[in-house]
């Protein structure tokens, strides 16, 4: 009895030490789909000991075998797992509930939204493409608080912008749009590549972006790669319109500004003797651009184009309204949307792959748009330790025509002012005379068929109208390597260049001097950065801290030239063709902004949050004693419902959050504005001119600055069915650039 007492103990005590040996244990962290969840974070349970997963949902932690690990992450509920196996496969199911929602923050840093002391706002993918939006300024109309959506044009190419929270300058302020870590243009986003979009909205939240950020930040982040296999993905849209509404026009007068009849009377001094037969014909008053003339009850009339050569010469036709004809004018719209993605991968690499087509037809005639966009998105992780990832993006686009709006001096964008009521647009778009020159309704006299007043609108269309063409490049490469578990250093390229073609043309025998006008250079950005990250936790402290640098170069050179004096030979849109010595012009500059920064967080049980940036920026652009300058931010968040969980009022109140946040941005000056030098002007002969400028600027100006406070807090009810997020905020501007009209005996015209 002794012996089997004496084994029973050693085999007890063997199990314990044996439990009590530690051991590496690994794995990846993923989601209930199979993705992996960065930065999650594991820890033994009992002990304040633990450890962060990395970007690929990775961990690696020394616990004995009958340890028990407990698995956390934004936006997820937690899960304990045994540590008895050395490879474990913990799967975290989402969360829905706002305490745990992750949004992008500045410099793409992913952060639970419980953690934030500032407003933000996301928009996911399926509220953005709703209806295939055209552009993210449409995309965000009517769906983020605090943003006025400025125009989202559907009757010309031009994207729409936004506004948010106010002007936060005399001159306002226009957010940026960052996708993946790169400011680009609002037209070079696929909107079906769009994962994720964030709304940074005050300086706090933005003061990271230095001198782009006073009027917010619009984070874009793009879609990965499947880590499943391939897949192939196919979306089409197709969308035909109609101008359809229209004001209601007045049908009863014609074109004229006297009900009294003009009629033809026969000169054989100036006439042809064939034309003796028209005397005494009613003529309708063909310099008139409006429709206050004679009733349209039918009576025979000459018509504008019944002097012009071909089968209607010297006929009468009857007087009547064409109450259509503006509506007859324009085409069925048209858009094209199709997008094609290959992506791919393993747990090593993955890829995505896509191409999108975009077409728009506008209903102004001869005035159309074509986009192709390729993005190519990467990662590999060459080691355990080292990833590379890269995001790169080709635009190309090239338009033709454009429509004016407001009062412009084509008759497009004047129908409801400058029209005849009686005119037919069947008889208009034969716009061509056979006898040469272009036919108008607008003509001067029967023996004078050029236009009074307005070229025809077909010959708008398709003889005087620019064309367009570019292409952009954009992107970054990254370069990432764990140091430790808790540490991490990233190096980062980013790129932005566009290449633009431009070229107008007047046509010919038309109204105004036919001309002939190119523009062509390129633009762009180059940015070279390093970011370093720790994280770790301490008991109930958790810890995160960023520094990081950028050195970032903007470029422009640009050449224009243009015809003087009109066309040699009509139609040939040629820089040789013009009359005079062609105008012409170029331009070279840069601008370099060398940054600093840091960023941190520091949480206690991860309720109550204290988070901070600074910024410094050195400018080229300003005077060399003044021309750095720092934007701090500051903010705090308390969740007070974790608080009340064994309360009642959880039962009501959910989650409640208390925010506060303080921040500054501002901006500078563009370049080379402080170098005073004289302007070229039009040659005098063969001797150049040259003209003092008319602006002096202040050597000791400063950056303009915008400083903002705020609070507010975020409340759901009744397990988030009812959800309340309110902000006050209080934006001031200080040291803002402003021009000032002076007095001419100055000899300047404005500081």
């Amino acid at each position: 009895m002794r012996k089997i007492l004496t084994l029973l103990v050693v085999l007890v005590l063997s199990y314990v030490m044996a439990g009590a040996q530690t051991r590496q244990v690994t794995g990846t962290v993923k989601d209930d789909l199979g993705n992996p969840i960065p930065f999650s974070t594991v820890r033994i349970k009992g002990t304040s000991t633990g450890v962060s997963a990395d970007t690929e949902g990775k961990f690696k932690i020394n616990a004995a075998s009958n340890a028990v690990l407990i698995f956390t992450a934004a936006g997820y509920n937690d899960v304990e797992v045994s540590a008895s196996s050395t490879d474990l496969a913990p799967v975290l199911k989402t969360n829905n509930t706002l305490s745990e929602v992750v949004v992008t923050t500045a410099l793409g840093i992913q952060k639970g939204k419980r953690a934030l002391g500032y407003s933000t706002q996301s928009v996911s993918p399926e509220d953005l493409n709703k209806v295939r939006p055209t552009d993210i300024a449409a995309a965000l109309a009517g769906k983020v608080s605090g943003l006025q959506a400025l125009g989202t044009p559907s009757s010309n190419f031009g994207e729409g912008n936004v506004r948010i929270r106010g002007a936060a300058s005399l001159g306002g302020a226009n957010p940026i749009y960052v996708v993946d870590g790169t400011v680009v243009n609002l037209n070079s986003v696929n909107m079906d590549d769009v994962e994720n979009l964030t709304v940074l909205k005050g300086p706090s939240a933005t003061a990271l972006y230095g001198v782009r950020g006073g009027g917010g930040v619009i984070m874009i982040t793009t879609k990965k790669g499947s880590k499943k296999g391939a897949k192939v993905s196919v979306n089409s849209l197709t969308e035909v319109g109609k101008v359809s509404l229209l004001p209601k026009y007045q049908d009863e007068y014609g074109g004229g500004y006297s009900q009294d009849w003009e009629t033809f009377v026969y000169n054989p001094a100036v006439h042809p003797a064939a034309w003796a037969a028209f005397n005494g014909q009613k003529m309708v008053e063909y310099g008139a651009d409006e429709s206050w003339g004679p009733k349209m009850d039918g009576t025979l009339v000459r018509e504008w184009f019944s002097w012009y050569p071909g089968a209607d010469f010297g006929i009468e036709t009857p007087f009547s309204p064409n109450p259509n004809s503006i509506k007859d004018f324009y085409d069925n719209s048209l858009r094209l949307n199709n997008n094609i993605t290959v992506e791919g991968g393993n747990e090593i690499a993955n890829f995505r792959i896509s191409y999108n087509n975009r077409v728009f037809r506008l209903p102004m005639p001869n005035t159309n748009k074509m986009d192709h966009i390729v993005n190519l998105k990467g990662s590999v992780n060459i080691t355990p330790k080292l990833n590379v990832s890269t995001n790169l993006n080709f635009l190309s686009i090239k338009q033709n025509g454009t429509q004016n709006e407001g009062y412009a001096s084509d008759n497009a964008s004047n129908f409801n002012q400058w029209w005849q009521r009686q005119l037919s647009m069947d008889k208009l778009k034969d716009y061509k005379n056979p006898a040469g020159g272009y036919r108008t309704w607008n003509i001067r006299s029967p023996i004078d068929t050029r236009p009074a007043y307005w070229n025809n609108p077909y010959f708008e269309a398709y003889e005087s109208y620019p064309t367009d063409f570019s292409t952009r490049v954009y992107g970054d490469v990254t370069a990432s390597y764990k140091i430790t578990e808790e540490l991490k250093a990233s190096v980062i390229v980013r790129a932005n260049v566009l290449n633009f073609f431009n070229e107008t043309r007047t046509g010919s025998f038309g109204l105004d001097l036919d001309s002939y006008g190119v523009t062509n250079g390129q633009a762009g950005e180059y940015n070279q950065e390093f970011l370093i990250e720790y994280k770790k936790r301490f008991g109930n402290f958790g810890v995160e801290q960023y520094v990081g640098g950028n050195l970032r170069q903007d470029f422009r050179r640009q050449t224009n030239a243009g015809t003087v004096g009109g066309l040699s030979v009509p139609n040939l849109y040629s820089l040789a063709a013009s009359k005079d010595r062609p105008t012409l012009g170029n331009t070279r500059n840069s601008y370099n902004l060398n940054s600093i920064y840091a960023r941190g967080t520091v949480d206690y049980k991860n309720f109550i949050f204290l988070d901070y940036s600074v910024r410094n920026d050195v400018s080229s652009s300003l005077p060399y004693d003044v021309n750095g300058y720092i934007y701090p931010s500051i903010s705090a968040s308390f969740v007070f419902s974790d608080l009340l969980k064994t309360s009642g009022i959880n039962n009501i109140m959910n989650f409640g959050k208390l925010r506060a946040a303080f921040g500054r941005v501002g901006s500078d000056l563009d370049p080379y504005v402080l170098n005073q030098s004289y302007g070229l002007g039009t040659p005098y002969g063969t001797n150049p001119t040259m003209g003092v400028p008319t602006v002096i600027y202040d050597p000791g100006i400063k950056p303009s600055l915008s400083k903002e406070y705020e609070a507010g807090a975020e409340l759901q009810f009744f397990n988030n069915r009812i959800g309340i997020d309110f902000s006050v905020y209080r934006k001031d501007g200080e040291d803002q650039i402003i021009p000032l009209t002076t007095t001419p005996s100055s000899g300047a015209s404005s500081v």
